[in-house]
């Protein structure tokens, strides 16, 4: 009988033993830690904090559900195609969201993620209007995928149609390329007729509502002149128009 073979058995069989009796670790313990860090990390997410609330902040989502939202021209209804799904307000189809609550002067801000060949939009002063498209009464902050857009409809096509502009009125100082399945923030200030752009801290475009350079743009569209921005106050929506597009961290103060 091989006798170093045995004793290298008991040696092994000891050492197991030994190690079953041991208190955990400091790295089994920090496995088990990381779930409770991801749900810290996620209850993060479409929250406010106190100094916020303080500084007049309100949270328009809270991860679960859209009952500060309705849909556009329905009723009070909640459009289908609009769900809050795993902490995110995903758009499909076409129908567009609106707030419940009209705003006259604030500050807004939201996260967004685009998917491939995603258009969409913020929209603000809207009125409900009927037979009428959200378009033709609200000004809007274009959020499209940069790249597919300009590759499938040409630069010229594409002025004054990427993310950050009002949508056929002015062009973004910054027009960065928007990488599908990333998070951006984008800002909406309005106040006392002075309305600004932000796309993740940086300003794209300001303008005053209502003045001269203001009325000449409009007068060159197609929008409704009788109904375009009749008026600085109105909800805000989000446009449904083509792919997925998601929402998160959605605040506003009134100011």
């Amino acid at each position: 009988m091989n006798y170093k073979f045995l004793t290298y058995l008991f040696f092994i069989s000891s050492l197991l033993i030994a190690c079953q009796g041991q208190p955990e670790t400091t790295s089994t313990k920090k496995k088990i830690e990381k779930p409770a860090k991801a749900i810290e990390v996620l209850e993060l997410t479409n929250s406010i904090t106190e100094k916020e609330k303080a500084d007049g902040w309100e949270l328009l989502f809270d991860g679960r559900s859209l009952e500060k939202w309705k849909g556009y021209n329905m009723g009070g209804e909640l459009p289908t195609s609009w769900q809050a799904i795993d902490g995110e307000i995903v758009g499909r189809g076409k129908d567009n969201l609106i707030t419940k609550e009209q705003y006259e002067d604030f500050d807004f801000t939201l996260e967004f993620k685009l998917t491939e060949a995603a258009n969409s939009g913020i929209f603000y002063f809207v009125q409900e209007i009927a037979d009428q498209p959200i378009y033709q009464s609200a000004p809007e902050y274009q959020l499209v995928d940069n790249a597919t857009y300009i590759n499938t409809q040409g630069a010229d096509y594409m002025h004054k149609h990427l993310t950050g502009d009002a949508f056929n009125l002015y062009d973004g100082i910054i027009n960065p390329a928007i990488m599908k399945e990333k998070w951006y923030t984008a800002r909406i200030k309005v106040e006392k007729g002075h309305v600004e752009h932000w796309l993740n801290g940086k300003m794209c475009i300001e303008y005053d509502w209502n003045s001269p350079d203001w009325k000449e743009r409009v007068a060159s569209t197609t929008f409704n002149k009788a109904i375009f921005a009749a008026k600085p106050s109105g909800h805000i929506g989000l446009q449904g128009w083509g792919n997925d597009i998601k929402f998160r961290n959605i605040k506003i103060k009134k100011l």
